[in-house]
């Protein structure tokens, strides 16, 4: 409550750097200047000044005492050293000395001043308002501080009057706070934003004219608090906009949906040392050397997403790049990115191959990567071989492989991998997806698969995907009987048998994508059946049949009048 009340009065108060240039000749009390060495106290005053104006207070405070071990009762040097202790938080040293500048002068204002300050700074507005009211006591009628003093008095009786009157912004529900801003203006939001004690943590920007851009960004860096911030707003000036960015030295969450180059990513990444999580949604081709941009060591990085939907200009087929997307990825002794548990390079639409997704060298690793999704990578023969054993959630979309091995079409693993923790398993129209690739994901690896969708992977079927890796007992990790989300839509040969054939398998299944398949209205009322009766199949909490032409209606309507969640 009283911190508000502070910055409230600050436009009262002389400012610190005033107060730092006061002499301490207004009164002639204290030791004989025959015994003080004048020069060395004006040197350490200075020296303190200077400490204090460039924001280095330990050292200023260390100038002060030294000084006032020379002067102890110059009021200038009291003054100067209080003002100190209120930067450091010392307040209760901060009180002593105004304490000591009332007694040794109570006709100068100086002291009331300052004691009043720290007294509301240190959450004692009551003894506040009973110095100002002593020191317009004291001081004479023609005292020209007198009116700020009576200013202040105001101030204090007016909030001590207000009893519990708080900023709206701190009690309201989210909910009500951002409605309430969304009926302000522009203009108005940032008077908010400078009047209101909120303390600003997360910013979004977007609907502000480009031009304005930079002014908001320049006003946002000044919060010192804020670590996630949010960009739609489009610019003029990429150069301008890409260097105050840099700015916001304690984000550990920046999210900009608006263009930017490869060479930028990177240079904003350097100079960003805290981000915990990036996100580049909208990124366009440089020269081959704007890698070079990119840092060396991202200790703190644990989230990063590049988008584009960049082409290039002449042959669609090109990747984006010749060199990774994200340099220096894989590591042989200190690895760049230590932390990251989360990538995702998306390009929309994705496309065989829209970028590299990265060539390991000879004892390269990646990192310790939970989360991976690519959309239209082209990714190398060794891609399963290369993946870190801590990978939980692998998602593809479209891409290729680059340079199999002739007459073959299968991932190189000599010694299979096992990712014990890998639960999520997307494959969606993936053209190196074959029962060959697919066995060492669903064999070798041994993981202990939730959701697994093979969606529009035209080369493999429904004779093998249930021949293969549901009836094979001698092959079939086990696991797999406990997929809770299943996708096979696209998958030549799913009909009502096979569908029935793999709820008979998969009791644990709840959701079956099944769209563009060959599925009829049975299969509706053997799922919908099947989640009311005893029978020996999954209980499916929902299907997708989407684009299904052979499924009717009337079956539609019975599934959902039995509870089962059908999207078309």
């Amino acid at each position: 409550m009283c911190k508000g009340l502070t910055e409230r009065f600050t436009s009262l108060h002389p400012s610190p750097s005033i107060f730092l240039m006061t002499t301490g000749n207004r009164i002639g009390r204290g030791p004989s200047s025959n015994s003080i060495d004048q020069e060395k106290v004006d040197s350490l005053k200075r020296t303190g000044q200077k400490a204090f104006q460039a924001g280095n207070f330990q050292s200023a405070l260390e100038s002060f005492t030294q000084a006032l071990a020379e002067k102890k009762d110059d009021i200038g040097l009291l003054d100067n050293r209080c003002a100190t202790y209120g930067k450091l938080k010392q307040y209760s040293l901060a009180r002593n000395d105004a304490r000591a500048m009332v007694k040794l002068a109570p006709t100068d204002e100086r002291g009331y001043l300052r004691l009043g300050q720290v007294l509301i700074r240190d959450g004692s507005p009551e003894k506040a308002r009973a110095i100002y009211e002593y020191a317009l006591q004291k001081l004479p009628e023609d005292n020209r501080s007198r009116e700020a003093l009576n200013q202040l008095l105001k101030k204090v009786q007016d909030h001590l009057a207000g009893g519990n009157r708080r900023d709206p912004f701190t009690v309201l529900p989210l909910e009500l706070a951002e409605w309430t801003l969304r009926s302000l203006s522009f203009k108005e939001r940032v008077n908010y934003i400078h009047q209101s004690k909120v303390t600003l943590t997360h910013a979004n920007i977007h609907n502000i004219v480009p031009a304005a851009t930079p002014k908001v960004l320049d006003m946002l860096s000044r919060c010192p608090r804020l670590e996630h911030l949010e960009l739609h707003a489009q610019h003029d000036n990429p150069a301008e906009f890409y260097a105050k960015i840099r700015n916001f030295k304690r984000l550990k969450t920046l999210v900009c949906q608006v263009k930017i180059s490869h060479a930028c990513v990177g240079g904003i990444l350097s100079g960003l040392p805290l981000l915990e999580k990036a996100k580049f949604n909208d990124i366009w081709e440089t020269r081959q050397d704007s890698t070079e941009t990119w840092p060396e060591h991202l200790p703190n990085l644990k989230s990063l997403t590049i988008g584009s939907s960049y082409r290039h200009p002449n042959n669609h087929l090109v990747p984006f790049m010749h060199t990774s997307v994200i340099p220096r990825l894989g590591s042989t002794t200190q690895p760049t990115y230590p932390n990251l548990e989360e990538l995702e390079i998306a390009w929309n639409p994705p496309s065989s191959a829209s970028f590299k997704f990265i060539t390991l060298q000879p004892g390269e690793t990646l990192p310790p990567i939970r989360r991976l999704t690519l959309l239209g990578a082209q990714i190398q023969p060794n891609f399963y071989a290369t993946l870190p054993e801590s990978i939980e959630s692998l998602r593809c979309y479209a891409g290729s492989v680059e340079h199999w091995a002739p007459g073959l079409q299968l991932m190189m693993d000599e010694s299979p991998k096992k990712f014990p923790n890998l639960e999520d398993l997307i494959f969606e129209s993936v053209p190196w997806i074959n029962k060959n690739n697919l066995y060492l994901f669903l064999w070798d690896s041994q993981a202990p698969i939730k959701a697994l969708h093979i969606n529009y992977c035209h080369n493999i079927n429904a004779e093998d995907f249930i021949t293969i890796f549901i009836d094979d007992s001698a092959h079939v990790n086990t696991r797999i009987r406990k997929i809770t989300n299943l996708g096979i839509a696209g998958m030549a040969g799913i009909d009502d048998a096979r569908v029935k054939h793999i709820c008979t398998k998969l009791l644990d299944l709840k959701i079956l994508e099944l769209s563009e398949t060959r599925i009829t209205g049975c299969t509706i009322r053997m799922l919908a059946d099947a989640k009311n009766d005893d029978s020996s199949m999954a209980k499916l909490t929902g299907v997708i049949i989407k684009r299904c032409d052979d499924v009717d209606n009337d079956a539609i309507e019975y599934g959902r009048e039995k509870g089962l969640l059908i999207l078309t």
